[in-house]
């Protein structure tokens, strides 16, 4: 069995039903993580919070998220992953409902909390789903796929939320019915995940609980690469752009743009996202395949480079003033597309340079370390600039009747702040990826051999 796990052909089918089902988990996971930024101005406005509040929010939700990934990493790989996705799913659906409910400031971050570590099963377990069930010579292809589709999820929340949250639904604030409605879309995803997300041949917890290495045995077995070393700065790095966006709506509003055309402009990006994953893989699937050892970083460079002129044509040109012009649109569009590489480039390295038995652990690693680092550094770091360093005035009062002056004021702050992290971001990732030039090849080559080896050792095992 294990022969079949780990050889270089599809190894793992889970039949039509269960493509859609992990598809539309990273759709509901990209719609369910959009929320919160959407949701910002409107949390500002019903219970009173400053952008460092929001910041805070943002924080403990996402470290939540990434301190839980090696746990369920390692549940991922010892178990049936229908069943561990589901208990998470679950848990998700159940702590988004009573976010909707409260509306005590201590009590919501508990939930996030929650929240954020039932999210955190999302990126181990689409690792081990993608590495099982495709080659890898399509790997960028296939996480690009989820990218796409999670950047649609992320675009549909973008306009549908933004554009709800304002309004009074029966006497309530729009945004609690959208995290109700939310959380019973994650109990019923949930029960059907647990039923039907199930391989049609073979299995998908090939590595007993027997057969499992320590701890110890598998951070050395992770960690053993300088690619792997390396990757864990790519990671923290490409986490800066993300949690930068979390404010391109509140800074779109305080432009003067209404609040649908803020959704709308954010969707904007998010369809550049959709591009960039979907096309986006295919062409690093297509450069990886005329060069094995220096394809993927190629296109790494030239898309880091590409995003480094749509960024300082963005923030050092025209700034919005009550609407959004073409260039603008462009230049947004640009910049969601380039954010395929922690998809369609990443991934695919850590595929590459990891043993198949560790890629959910590795996944959940990874993510933990260079995420917890990034979490607590970026986001914070937004707010604290806007506030700290640019004189942004926080107020509960509606854009529309705000003084010029104070909506200019903190349009501007929020302009600054998202710019210079994405600067930095961007030429510090491009540095990584140029570092990997001397590691990738080599490290690549010794995990092949290692996979190989493992397939002839059990092969010969009576």
């Amino acid at each position: 069995m294990v022969k079949e796990i780990t050889s270089e052909t599809k190894l793992v089918s889970y039949g039509i039903v269960g493509k859609i089902l992990y598809h539309a988990l990273s759709f509901m996971d990209g719609y369910d993580l959009q929320m919160l930024s959407v949701c910002m101005r409107a949390f500002e406005i019903t219970l009173g919070l400053s952008p460092s509040s929001l910041a805070i929010m943002a924080t403990v939700e996402t470290v939540a998220l990434v301190a839980c990934c090696p746990i369920w990493g390692y549940l991922v790989d010892a178990y049936r992953i229908g069943y561990v996705l589901g208990t998470a799913m679950a848990l998700s659906g159940i702590s988004t409902m009573l976010m909707g409910c409260v509306s005590n400031f201590g009590v919501i971050l508990a939930l996030r909390v929650i929240h954020g570590c039932a999210m955190g099963c999302t990126p181990p377990t689409t690792q081990k789903l993608i590495t099982l069930s495709t080659d890898e010579k399509s790997h960028a292809a296939a996480f690009g796929l989820l990218h796409c589709v999670a950047c649609l999820g992320r675009l549909i929340s973008a306009v549908l939320v933004t554009y709800v949250a304002g309004f009074k639904i029966m006497g309530y604030p729009g945004w609690r019915p959208c995290y109700l409605g939310l959380g019973l879309v994650w109990l019923t995803m949930s029960a059907i995940t647990v039923f039907f997300l199930k391989p049609v041949n073979g299995q998908d917890c090939p590595v007993s609980m027997e057969e499992r290495s320590s701890i110890k045995d598998t951070l050395r077995a992770i960690f053993q690469t300088a690619t792997c070393k390396l990757l864990l700065l790519v990671v923290f790095i490409s986490d800066a752009p993300f949690c930068a966006f979390a404010y391109i709506i509140l800074f779109l509003q305080y432009s003067g743009v209404t609040d649908m055309k803020a959704g709308i402009t954010c969707g904007l990006t998010l369809i550049g996202g959709c591009i960039g994953g979907g096309f986006g893989g295919f062409i690093v699937d297509w450069c990886h395949k005329k060069s094995n050892d220096y394809g993927r970083l190629h296109a790494a460079n030239v898309i880091m480079v590409i995003r480094l002129v749509a960024c300082i044509a963005l923030f050092m040109g025209p700034a919005p003033d009550g609407d959004v012009s073409w260039y603008h649109i462009v230049e947004l569009m640009t910049l969601g597309a380039s954010l395929m590489t922690v998809s369609s480039i990443d991934r695919p390295i850590l595929a590459s340079v990891v043993q198949k038995k560790y890629q959910a652990s590795a996944t959940g690693l990874i993510r933990c370390i260079a995420g917890v680092l990034s979490t607590i550094f970026f986001l914070p770091l937004c707010g604290f600039l806007a506030e700290k360093a640019f004189g942004y005035k926080p107020s509960t009062e509606p854009i529309a009747t705000m003084l010029r002056e104070t909506r200019v004021n903190n349009g501007d702050a929020l302009r600054k702040s998202i710019m210079y992290i994405l600067l930095t971001g961007t030429i510090a990732n491009a540095l990584c990826y140029a570092a990997f030039f001397f590691t990738y090849p080599h490290d690549a080559k010794a995990n092949e051999r290692a996979d190989e080896s493992l397939v002839s050792e059990t092969s010969d095992t009576p």
